[in-house]
Order: structure tokens, then C-alpha cells, then sequence
């Protein structure tokens, strides 16, 4: 009678949903859908030939060692979040400021096609893909990081 009870139990258990299946709609498992894989796996042994522990212990260690992974993907998301609103504060102390700035007019000779300007900015915002740009008197934008000195010109000697 165990036997039919472990077949329907099995029958059961392959029709019903997976309790991991992704609903993840990048295709990557996050750390909770590694958890209940590790849990499933741990429930569902076969008793008499249980999870050697090292394994045990590795899939542990894979599972801290890929928290600390997403852990430190949200601080570095967090840090370029702040890097890019301070850029954006700086530059806006700028208003008004003549500054002098620099572009590459053509990138393969970067030495020779270097165009240089002074003008006062206008404004200050952020791109569409986050970069800080600048608005000069003269109506052109430029990224932030063209801008190389700040104040008036001085005078050689």
C-alpha cells in the first residue's frame, strides 16, 4: 500500500505548478527562487541516501556568495545614482560662470580636432540617458564632463 502512496504523491506532484517556476522575466533565478530550489531539494531527498553536506555547503556558499553579488549591485547602482545627482548640483552652482570647455570634433585624431570655447552657461540638465549637460549662452549643449576651466580667462604673462 506505501508503494500506490508514493506513486499518487508522485503523480500529484508532476501536475501540480512548480513551486520555482519562474515568474522572473529575465530568465535569471533571484535569490528567492534559489531558496525554494535548495528547500524543494532538501524535502523532496531520498532518505536513505541523503544530500552528501557538501554539497549541502556549497549550494550555501553559491547562495551568500550570489546575496553579496546583489547586495553590492544595488550599492553600485546607489553610488552612480548620487555621483550623477552631484554632477548635476555642481554644474548648476555654474549658472552664470564663463567657462571654458573642449570636445573632439573628430575621434580618431584626438591630438589635432580638439575645439575649444568659452562661454557662460545657461542651464543645466539631464539627458535621457543620464548624463549631465550644459547650455551655453550661444544656444549649444554640451556634455558637462566638456567643461575644463571655470572663471575668466587669465591674462599670460
Amino acid at each position: 500500500m506505501s508503494a500506490i502512496t508514493d506513486n499518487m504523491q508522485l503523480s500529484n506532484t508532476s501536475n501540480s505548478k512548480s513551486p520555482f517556476a519562474a515568474e522572473n522575466t529575465n530568465g535569471n533565478m533571484d535569490k528567492d527562487d534559489f531558496l525554494k530550489l535548495l528547500i524543494t531539494q532538501l524535502q523532496n531527498q531520498n532518505p536513505l541516501e541523503p544530500m552528501n553536506d557538501t554539497e549541502y555547503v556549497s549550494q550555501i556558499a553559491n547562495f551568500s556568495t550570489l546575496e553579496q553579488m546583489t547586495n553590492m549591485n544595488k550599492s553600485l547602482e546607489q553610488s552612480t545614482q548620487f555621483m550623477a545627482q552631484d554632477a548635476l548640483m555642481q554644474l548648476s552652482s555654474l549658472i552664470g560662470q564663463d567657462v571654458t570647455w573642449q570636445t573632439l570634433v573628430n575621434a580618431h585624431t584626438p591630438n589635432e580636432d580638439v575645439q575649444t570655447g568659452r562661454n557662460e552657461i545657461k542651464s543645466v540638465k539631464k539627458d535621457t540617458q543620464g548624463n549631465v549637460m550644459v547650455e551655453l549662452d550661444s544656444g549649444r549643449w554640451i556634455d558637462g564632463r566638456q567643461v575644463v576651466n571655470i572663471g575668466k580667462e587669465q591674462a599670460e604673462s
